[in-house]
């Protein structure tokens, strides 16, 4: 156990940032993680490596101490006491390290999803974006991706917390449970301290009527609104011409109009029905994203416009 020797460097040191100097200068003496070491009520936190394993070091007790599973060992000075980075142990670092918690991207104007799909990568990735102003999205995947890696939201969002307390990083980052596509999956992303929902719509999304001829168009779109929605919708969009605040102009011919309706209006009532009884109610603010990227053509930039008038008409933020 390499890291005792720092035990010792800890005990002449006066505050966090002479440790963990002396930490990153002797790296690999001590193998001590020098961003990770923090002082908490008197007592010592760190990760520490000894042949090829990352564990917890706690040296001096605090009101958690006890609560951390794992086990003491030497005759120093203060209680030591190692714990594996299990779920369990995350918690009470998320309890006792509020910058090891995901939030939500608070405003930022660039954020960028990583994905580590292992739960391995983060710490590179934090150390590559960590200067510059990008809200990170660390923990990302979908329940696809959770059952081929044999991995639990938890897990996922573990592994992204243990990797910020490794480096230190205290400027945010999210936890997006991606492409769910059921209330189901989206509850249990939240129950497990998911911060953003990216919503997978897909199976809402009517593919074939983007080949329709327009005679099949026509003959569909009869009976598929009720009046009431058949008169909002046309008086809003058919055959009007939009100019966007970048000069851009968009124009709903009555033929575009009505395929886009029929490929993605019910979608956008789901994902409207989804926030309205889930992530609206959730307790806490979500980043919330409408996917509608897996279909089988391309996005109109009209069709973009109509989703998303259509979302924020329905209350969607």
């Amino acid at each position: 156990m390499k890291f005792k020797g720092f035990l010792d460097v800890l005990d002449r040191c006066n505050d966090v940032n002479q440790a963990r100097k002396e930490a990153g200068e002797n790296f690999k003496n001590y193998g001590v993680y020098p961003q990770s070491i923090n002082a908490y009520e008197g007592s010592w936190l760190f990760l520490a490596r000894d042949d090829e394993k990352k564990s917890l070091v706690l040296y001096g007790k605090n009101s958690y101490y006890d609560d951390f599973e794992g086990f003491e060992t030497g005759t120093c000075c203060k209680p030591v006491k190692i714990c594996d980075l299990g779920n369990k142990n995350c918690e009470i670092i998320m309890k006792m390290f509020p910058f090891t918690r995901p939030s939500n991207h608070k405003g930022k104007k660039v954020t960028m999803g990583l994905g580590d799909r292992l739960g391995i990568a983060s710490p590179g990735h934090i150390r590559l974006l960590k200067k510059l102003p990008v809200f990170p999205v660390l923990a990302q995947q979908s329940i696809r991706e959770l059952n081929l890696t044999f991995r639990t939201y938890k897990d996922v969002l573990c592994a992204a917390a243990w990797a910020v307390f490794q480096e230190g990083y205290t400027s945010g980052y999210g936890a997006d449970g991606d492409h769910l596509k059921t209330r189901e999956e989206v509850e249990m992303a939240l129950e497990n301290g998911f911060t953003m929902i990216t919503l997978d719509c897909s199976e809402h999304i009517d593919n074939t009527a983007a080949a329709y001829t327009q005679d099949e168009v026509d003959k569909k779109y009869e009976g598929f609104l009720n009046e009431e929605e058949r008169q909002r919708l046309e008086s809003r969009y058919m055959g009007k011409t939009i100019k966007l605040k970048c000069g851009t102009i968009l124009n709903f011919s009555w033929q575009d109009f009505k395929r886009i309706v029929l490929v993605y209006l019910k979608a956008v009532k789901y994902t409207i029905d989804i926030y309205n009884k889930v992530i609206k109610n959730c307790g806490r603010d979500i980043d919330f994203e409408m996917s509608i990227d897996e279909t089988l053509t391309s996005t109109s930039p009209a069709a973009h416009y109509f989703v998303a008038s259509e979302l924020l008409d329905g209350g969607v933020e």
